[in-house]
């Protein structure tokens, strides 16, 4: 799923190191501010994530260094922001000539709600320009833990998420299509989520970060501003939820 690879710069850079799938971080049709500073911060957590954990708070290190890659976990919350389409369509053209031979350039997208009934077409509408910009597959954002307008949390919703996939995949035509999704913890959604796509996607990208409220050593919260007291949790700590997921899928689709 897409990361934070945010220009063609990213792209181009770890196209050259080797990344054969790229993935242009998500943009909107219109543009969008990210969340005020501080957006990422090291949390005080070594161990994985399980089920049991969910619901518990934990807690953000302001001035923590981690040295082992197995020991860094983040949370970050900037929102989904955007560029203006024009520039965001320029540089997405940029980097698809840039990536070498036999690379393919996935665009992420995700719908601006200004109203539930229009977010299918605002989905189609940036769909479209991202294939029209360059992008070989794109990648329909439905899961961010860090918006509060909506947009996020489609990815539990079977009908909605499948009614935006359709009208995305009639506007793109042949152009592969994923979904991006989080954690689901019932087996049984996760399976009418994957079902009711399955028609219109060629395959499915996840996990997001994990939603935790997160805070500082003192108990207030880590992250400024409204609806910020929980934010995205990514990182070592949720690798095992990661590969539960996908192992969960697998199984759904050979049965």
């Amino acid at each position: 799923p897409a990361g934070p690879l945010l220009t063609s710069d990213w792209i181009k850079t770890y196209a050259a190191l080797g990344f054969d799938l790229p993935v242009y971080k998500t943009v909107r049709t219109r543009p969008r501010p990210s969340h005020p500073a501080p957006n990422c911060m090291f949390l005080d957590l070594r161990e994985q994530i399980s089920e049991k954990d969910f619901g518990r708070r934990l807690t953000a290190l302001p001035d923590a260094v981690r040295e082992r890659i197995e020991e860094i976990s983040i949370t970050n919350s900037f929102g989904m922001p955007s560029r203006d389409p024009k520039i965001w369509q320029e540089d997405v053209a940029k980097a698809k000539r840039e990536i070498g031979p036999g690379q393919i350039l996935i665009v992420s997208v995700v719908g601006t709600p200004e109203n539930r009934a229009d977010l299918a077409e605002d989905y189609a509408k940036g769909a479209l320009w991202a294939k029209e910009a360059g992008a070989d597959m794109v990648e329909i954002n439905l899961s961010c833990p860090n918006v509060i307008s909506g947009e996020g949390s489609l990815f539990c919703d079977p009908e909605a998420s499948s009614r935006i996939s359709s009208m995305v995949k009639k506007a793109i035509g042949a152009t592969p299509l994923l979904i991006k999704i989080g954690y689901i913890q019932d087996p049984v959604l996760l399976a009418r989520v994957a079902g009711a796509n399955a028609r219109y996607v060629e395959g499915i990208a996840g996990i997001n970060t994990l939603s935790f409220e997160v805070v500082n050593p003192d108990g207030t919260a880590a992250l400024p501003g409204e609806g910020r007291l929980r934010s995205g949790v990514c990182g070592a700590a949720i690798r095992d939820r990661a590969m539960a997921q996908a192992a969960r899928l697998i199984e759904q689709a050979l049965a």
